[in-house]
């Protein structure tokens, strides 16, 4: 029996402020709202293509997806942000304005269907190509939330809990720092630090 090396399969690319925006400017207007409920609820794609208005609760402020909803098979609970809130607001105003409600009941629709996981890989890729940024994947936004949380000195168990990470280890591949995010550990003032 020969032991073959195990490739480098995970990423380490988090998307930087700038380059988030650029891509958000030039994307399409269904794309600009899923990649806003990546960028602030750490969602995977088809967790987002994938929602239907009965798992959101905007009440409570939280989405609440089941054990079919997720990769892990476990339920989790994903906060809204007012960023994020926006969005839905003026998707749910848009949907009950139009002449044909989606029967599916799916958050993120174009043209009355749900978006597919599909659409939305060829809309990012041409959103990519515009903002002339090649070599990224729509998975990414998810690294960048995780990093940013971490950045901004947030625990890693509360970050787990809304991305769904069940493991340190897997948790670790998605928190990429930058060299400057190193350099101020050094350099500069901590990171506020939010305990409990």
């Amino acid at each position: 029996m020969v032991r073959l090396h195990q490739g480098e399969n995970s990423r380490d690319i988090a998307l930087s402020t700038e380059e988030y925006q650029r891509i958000l400017m030039l994307a399409p207007a269904h794309l600009q709202r899923i990649m806003t409920c990546a960028y602030e609820a750490g969602m995977r794609s088809r967790e987002i293509t994938e929602l239907t208005w009965d798992k959101v609760d905007m009440k409570a402020g939280v989405m609440r997806l089941g054990t079919v909803d997720t990769k892990t098979k476990h339920k989790r609970i994903i906060p809204i942000s007012p960023t994020l809130r926006t969005v839905l607001t003026e998707i749910r105003a848009s949907q009950r304005q139009g002449k044909v409600a989606p029967i599916s009941g799916h958050v993120f629709t174009w043209k009355g269907k749900a978006f597919s996981r599909q659409g939305c890989k060829r809309s990012w890729k041409t959103a990519c190509t515009k903002a002339e940024l090649a070599g990224l994947h729509f998975h990414d936004i998810r690294h960048t939330f995780v990093t940013r949380k971490v950045r901004e000195g947030w625990d890693y168990k509360r970050i787990m809990a809304i991305t769904g990470h069940k493991t340190f280890s897997v948790f670790q591949r998605y928190n990429n720092p930058s060299e400057d995010d190193i350099k101020e550990v050094v350099l500069g003032i901590p990171p506020k630090k939010y305990t409990g």
